[in-house]
This record gives C-alpha cells, sequence and structure tokens, in this order.
C-alpha cells in the first residue's frame, strides 16, 4: 500500500501522527483492532536505538457517527455536508462518507461554516441519501517528546522513522521526519488518488505518493520563489490543486504508456502556476519573451541631456 509521510517539529513534545486505513484495493475503512511501532530506519534490527515506539501500541479512533443530508454532486453544492451538529469537528480532519451499503470515500473537513454545516476540501464524487453518515476515519498514534527534543538525531538528517501499521492484518508503513520547522503542505495522496484513481494500480507499490506529492512541492515552490511570489499568498485550494497536478506529472512520468496523460496533468499545472504568477507578479514585473524586441532598423540612438562630457 502507498505510504504517506509526516512531519514531526523539533522540541515540539508529544505529536500525533494521523493515517486512514485502506485495504489492498484502495477501499478506506474503520479497523476494529490496529495497532502501530515506530522504529528508526537508520538503525539496524539488531540496534538497542531502533525501537522507539514497540509495536502492539494502540492508537486513538475517533468515535464520531453523524447521520448527514442527502450530499453529493446532485445536490446544490457537492462540497457540503449538512448534519445535526459540528461539535466535535474540527478543520482538517478526514472521515469515511458513507451509505452502509457499499458506496464509501474519504472526505476532509475545510472549513464549518455553521452550526450544522460541513464544507469539505473537495467535491463529494458520489451522491449520498440522508440515510449516510459521516464516521471517524482517522487513526492517531504518538510521536514521542524524547525522541523530538533529540538535537543529536535532528543534527543526523532527522530521520527516516517509519510508523508501521497493523490494521487488522492490512500492514501499512509510512515515514516519519523530525524537522526544526514545518514547510506548509498543500496536498496528501488523498488528493492524488482522487484525481487519478487508476495511478495506484498501474505504478505498483515500488513508487509512493508521498514521494510524488513531496516533490510536488519542493517544485511549485521553486517555480513560485523565482517569480517573486510568497506561496503562502495563495489561496489553499488553489495551492491543493497545483501541487496535485504536479504530483501526477510525477506519477505519469514514471508509468510507460502514460505519456499524453503526463502531458494532460503538466499542462494543467503551467495553465494554473501561469494565471497564479500573472495575477500575483510585483508591480512592475516584466517577463521578457525571445520573440518581444523591435524590428530590425525601427530603434534610434537617443543622447542624454544629461550626458558627461
Amino acid at each position: 500500500m502507498t505510504a504517506s509521510t509526516h512531519t514531526v517539529i523539533f522540541e515540539q513534545g508529544d505529536q500525533d501522527v494521523t493515517s486512514v486505513a485502506y485495504r489492498a484495493d484502495s477501499e478506506p475503512f474503520v479497523p476494529a483492532a490496529p495497532t502501530y511501532g515506530i522504529v528508526d530506519l537508520r538503525h539496524t534490527d539488531t540496534s538497542s536505538e531502533r525501537v522507539i515506539v514497540a509495536a502492539g501500541t494502540v492508537p486513538t479512533q475517533g468515535a464520531i457517527s453523524l447521520a448527514v443530508s442527502a450530499a453529493g454532486p446532485a445536490e446544490a453544492d457537492p462540497r457540503v455536508i449538512t448534519i445535526a451538529s459540528i461539535a466535535g469537528l474540527v478543520e482538517g480532519e478526514r472521515f469515511l462518507l458513507t451509505d452502509q451499503v457499499g458506496i464509501r470515500e474519504v472526505v476532509t473537513i475545510d472549513s464549518l461554516p455553521s452550526a450544522t454545516s460541513v464544507q469539505l476540501r473537495t467535491p463529494i464524487a458520489r451522491n449520498y441519501l440522508a440515510t449516510s453518515l459521516l464516521v471517524s476515519i482517522e487513526n492517531t498514534a504518538t510521536f514521542p517528546s524524547a525522541e523530538a527534543a533529540d538535537e543529536d538525531e535532528v543534527k543526523t538528517g532527522g530521520g527516516p522513522y517509519a510508523i508501521d501499521w497493523d490494521f487488522d492484518g492490512v500492514l501499512r508503513r509510512e515515514i516519519i521526519w523530525v524537522r526544526r520547522t514545518s514547510d506548509r503542505t498543500w496536498a496528501a495522496p488523498e488528493d492524488l488518488r482522487l484525481l487519478d484513481q487508476t495511478l495506484e494500480a498501474e505504478i505498483g507499490a515500488s513508487f509512493q505518493f508521498w514521494g510524488f506529492i513531496q516533490q510536488a512541492h519542493r517544485d511549485v515552490r521553486d517555480d513560485l520563489r523565482m517569480a517573486s511570489i510568497d506561496a503562502n499568498r495563495i489561496d489553499g485550494t488553489t495551492m491543493r490543486s497545483i501541487v496535485t497536478y504536479k504530483a501526477a506529472w510525477h506519477g505519469r512520468s514514471q508509468t510507460g504508456d502514460s505519456e499524453k496523460l503526463a502531458k494532460k496533468y503538466d499542462d494543467r499545472y503551467r495553465g494554473l502556476i501561469s494565471s497564479v504568477i500573472e495575477g500575483l507578479k510585483p508591480d512592475g514585473t516584466t517577463y521578457p519573451d525571445d520573440d518581444d524586441k523591435a524590428d530590425e532598423g525601427t530603434t534610434k540612438v537617443r543622447h542624454s541631456l544629461f550626458s558627461i562630457a
């Protein structure tokens, strides 16, 4: 199963590491008895410094199960879910939206615009009846404060660590890094899955979605930095789309017969980021073009009134 990557911040105490369980067919589910362990991959299996959290540790699971009104593409706003109360819900948290029969998908809360409505980061893909449920699906582990505050560990790279999940027999490894500061992230592997639902099956387990997402973030930051634009000035929804399309291009570039699809993703990325750069470029900024020059013989030499003899 495709792995994700997590960042733990140096000297910030015990920190949560969350994950969602997926079956081999990429179907999300709520495990009955999940466990986890954390190891330092810089040390061998026989090293006493390898195990950070013993395997078999039980994570925290949410207990929310809320009935929702009809939701999905057939409704006025496919990003909005109406419930009885938003009590206990948190922006950024992921949930399972299920019709209790077989249709289900993972959704992420973007905002809570009212006491009874939830706005999601992306539109709901399928239609759900009023008997559907919004169910807690995140499993939350703890990265210990002692390891997060170890100066020597950060100086030697801050990882990689691995958190090994056991979701009722479905094994999943995710990567953790300890960093002094946190770079803002806009997209996650789940966003890439939603954009390209066949990519995971085609690339195989040797290629990991979190790697595509990480590289895409670096590429986007570099492209914006070259245009003298602060990425934090751009709204999160736009940045999520830009990063996800770049990640999809990286993913499709790894498959043998996906040149057209890779080009489609790259064209979409270039269109989005060009629009952002054009809209936010600093006053007075120009972007010279090779063809932007006067025809031969149409220029004249001008002598300055202030020239020095």
